[in-house]
């Protein structure tokens, strides 16, 4: 439950989220939806992950797909233990131009930066996270390059 009593429903958060993903809708048709539906391709996993220096217990789905020009990837955190709620991230490589466009985006849905000073610890947590998304983005431009 968040602040003022609102209840939280992290699979809706996550459909509005994979909802919002047109462009990838566009270039990879289905691929959203088989990840959203559990699809027979989907992987899942339990992973533990340091986050402010505690092990979270984290239930995900993974699911990729590799064109001759284009692929995508997408991880889906619908169950953290503690810290946040739910996580869509998507990384995707499509043609542009005569080039390779690599792009990334992440949706975190939390009910723990409210109150007193959350500007501040969303702020910690964007970084956190654009940090993370950036060290994937340059391993796939390194996969790219070779």
């Amino acid at each position: 439950m968040r602040e003022g009593g609102q209840v939280v429903e992290p699979r809706v958060e996550l459909r509005t989220a994979l909802a919002s993903l047109a462009v990838v809708q566009r270039e990879f048709p289905g691929f959203l939806d088989r990840l959203g539906a559990g699809g027979s391709d989907v992987t899942y996993y339990w992973m533990e992950r340091s986050v402010e220096r505690m092990i979270v217990l984290i239930l995900s789905a993974e699911l990729r797909t590799r064109g001759a020009t284009a692929a995508l990837g997408a991880d889906l955190h619908f169950y953290a233990a503690r810290e946040y709620n739910s996580m869509l991230t998507v990384i995707g490589v499509i043609p542009y131009t005569d080039a390779s466009l690599v792009f990334a985006v992440n949706h975190t849905f939390t009910d723990r930066v409210t109150g007193m000073g959350s500007t501040v610890r969303r702020t910690v947590a964007r970084n956190r996270i654009a940090s993370e998304l950036a060290r994937h983005l340059d391993e796939t431009r390194k996969r790219l390059a070779r």
